[in-house]
């Protein structure tokens, strides 16, 4: 397999490795680090894990701070640093998200989950827009220091509105186990519950899509669509705007159909949505389309969340939501796998290509995965009366 940064452009040896390290750093924990934490998670409180996880991070990147302040000014130490504190911030994540989960099964009441969700939504897309927006302005103007310290601050606040929660913990009915016995029991329960089971087929649908498009959007938007740097820049942010738009107006949407239903008629919606976006060619359709997507993969959230806790048994939600991180990294290294030998076959060794559009057919090749995945999942739905 050759890598994907052929069709992206040359780049020095170097330069592949150290990016390559950054993306191992960040897809291993989740492969392997997580479904062990959900385990722990389990038997440990899931607050505490959670203050433990913001602590951990942020006593880290104040280590990395002293480092570029007073440490060494070399280069090869200063990106060693970053590469082991990113890792560690990534294998604490596996132990804050599933401890996340735990908790919020607990201490939101059962009507008000999908509210919940859509408030989650809310906060997450908007600060997520103000940082993309703010991030880069503030690396350039106020430097590296200031960069890390504001990862800093974030984190304390984290761990400052945790403790502020409400503590309550529910274990499993039976006993611990050996570790390991445990282990497989969060994969059979996963497995054993009918709504369970949808919510990962839909992750690795979704994985795979995701695997797909993080390469092809970008490329797409700049070598097929023509568009300039800060053009593709307002392409991207239609995406999370339409995530804020449903985020406020999808609620009512999913209590009056149903989360199961929304879910995978979102699931439907993405598939359509990336379709067009990739075979339309067309730079306002392109914008209408990323709008679009965002929507509805605000509903598709909307309606996992809830789904997992309301179909989990308390004292399992560490584990169950630890499975669907690695199930979804998988899947999108398999998209990504399948991106780049098709690439190959399609781009071939030469400039030329006897595909038109390489880029927006794979993106439409991933799209089709989720509709027809998801029309399948909806016919079943009809049949079982769902």
């Amino acid at each position: 397999m050759r890598p994907l940064s052929r069709w992206n452009g040359s780049v020095t040896r170097p330069a592949v490795r150290r990016r390559w390290s950054v993306v191992l750093s960040a897809t291993v924990p989740r492969i392997i680090v997580a479904p062990l934490a959900g385990v722990l998670v389990d038997r440990w409180d899931a607050r505490r894990v959670m203050v433990v996880s913001d602590a951990v991070r942020a006593l880290f990147y104040a280590i990395l701070l002293i480092v570029l302040v007073c440490g060494s000014e070399s280069s090869a130490v200063q990106y060693g640093a970053s590469l082991i504190v990113l890792t560690i911030g990534n294998v604490s994540a596996q132990f804050f998200n599933p401890a996340r989960g735990a908790l919020m099964q607990v201490i939101i009441p059962a009507e008000q989950r999908v509210e919940a969700a859509g408030t989650s939504m809310f906060a997450l897309t908007g600060v997520a827009m103000a940082a993309t927006a703010l991030g880069p302005v503030s690396y350039a103007v106020l430097g590296t220091v200031a960069s890390i310290s504001v990862c800093i601050g974030a984190y304390g606040i984290s761990l400052s509105m945790t403790c502020l929660t409400t503590n309550r913990s529910i274990r499993a009915e039976s006993s611990p186990a050996h570790f390991w016995s445990e282990f497989a029991e969060g994969f059979r329960t996963a497995w054993g519950s009918a709504s369970l089971r949808m919510i990962l087929i839909g992750v690795v649908l979704y994985g795979i899509s995701l695997g797909i498009n993080s390469t092809t959007l970008s490329l797409y938007g700049l070598k097929t669509l023509g568009l300039e740097p800060e053009q593709y820049g307002l392409l991207s942010m239609m995406f999370p705007a339409g995530n804020l738009v449903a985020s406020i107006l999808g609620v009512r949407l999913v209590k009056r159909y149903g989360r199961h239903r929304v879910y995978v008629l979102a699931l439907m919606g993405l598939g359509i949505g990336y379709g067009i976006y990739g075979l339309a060619r067309s730079i306002p359709v392109a914008f209408v389309s990323m709008f679009v997507c965002g929507t509805v993969f605000s509903l598709y959230v909307l309606c996992q969340g809830p789904i997992l806790q309301e179909a989990t048994p308390y004292g399992y939600m560490g584990r169950i939501t630890a499975i669907t991180t690695p199930v979804m990294a998988l899947a999108s290294i398999a998209g990504t796998v399948a991106l780049s030998q098709a690439l190959d076959l399609l781009i071939g060794h030469d400039s030329g290509s006897p595909v038109v559009n390489p880029y927006g057919t794979m993106i439409a090749i991933g799209a089709g995965c989720m509709l027809i995945g998801g029309s399948v999942m909806f016919a079943a739905q009809r049949r079982g009366g769902t």
